[in-house]
Order: structure tokens, then C-alpha cells, then sequence
């Protein structure tokens, strides 16, 4: 039986709203959502945490080569905040990534 979108869209509103902790949904419904919401493949995942990575690890090179360079350059004009910045920032991205979260206890 196929269902416009408002129309689960409010089915969902009302289940959500009934209170509780879980909401049951038919095995169907999930299969159907499947259908139209597809995640990424395993191979796509990989890709993108390569470029993800690889582009967090060019971010760091390039700002630590500029507050090198900043702090370096002795013109008292210019400040290395900037960079610094941008350099702890993708540092902490990058840890983030290899990072794991706590398990969850109960």
C-alpha cells in the first residue's frame, strides 16, 4: 500500500508524539525507506574517509607551513593567530577521526 509523503509524514508525527521510548515500525515501511533513502556503499564510505583525512592533512601542512612562516617573518605587522588556529583546528578534526568514542554503559 503505497502512502503519499505528507501522509507519513504525519503517521510519523503522531507515533512520535504518543510518548514513549520506541516506536515500532513495519518491516515493510523500513524496506520502503531503504528504497528511497539510501546510505553510501562501503566503497563510497572508504572514498570519502580518504579524501576527508587526506584533506585534513593538507589543511595542517599548509597552516603550519604559514605560522612558520608568520611567526618567522619578524614584522611585527602581521600575527600568526590566524593560522594557529587553522593549524589546532584541523589538528583536532584529524584526532577526532581515529578517536573512539566511548562505549556506552547499561
Amino acid at each position: 500500500m503505497a502512502v503519499s509523503r505528507d501522509e507519513a509524514l504525519r503517521k510519523a508525527d503522531v507515533a512520535l508524539e504518543g510518548g514513549g521510548d520506541t516506536v515500532t515500525v513495519e518491516r515493510d515501511v523500513l524496506e520502503r525507506l531503504n528504497s528511497i533513502v539510501r546510505g553510501p556503499s562501503q566503497t563510497a564510505a572508504d572514498q570519502i574517509w580518504r579524501w576527508l583525512v587526506l584533506g585534513l592533512l593538507a589543511l595542517t601542512a599548509i597552516s603550519l607551513v604559514g605560522l612558520l612562516y608568520l611567526t618567522a617573518d619578524g614584522n611585527s605587522a602581521t600575527s600568526p593567530d590566524l593560522a594557529l588556529t587553522t593549524f589546532t583546528a584541523s589538528l583536532t578534526g584529524l584526532l577526532g577521526l581515529f578517536i573512539r568514542s566511548p562505549q556506552q554503559q547499561g
